[in-house]
């Protein structure tokens, strides 16, 4: 399992926010700014990467 952190934009809490969560739950993530998910979510929809390993 695995979460992403979307900001508008990043201030400098947010890695140890990511290692909080992480930490917490068990589980790895990452941040990404909203337009970049955004993005990474038209390139999924269209088949160009898979959520597969």
């Amino acid at each position: 399992m695995y979460f992403i952190l979307d900001f508008g934009h990043f201030i400098g809490i947010f890695k140890s926010q990511i290692e909080r969560i992480s930490r917490n739950k068990g589980i790895n993530g990452t941040a990404l700014a909203i337009t970049n998910l955004l993005l990474c979510v038209e390139v999924y929809k269209v088949g160009r990467f898979t959520h597969e390993k």
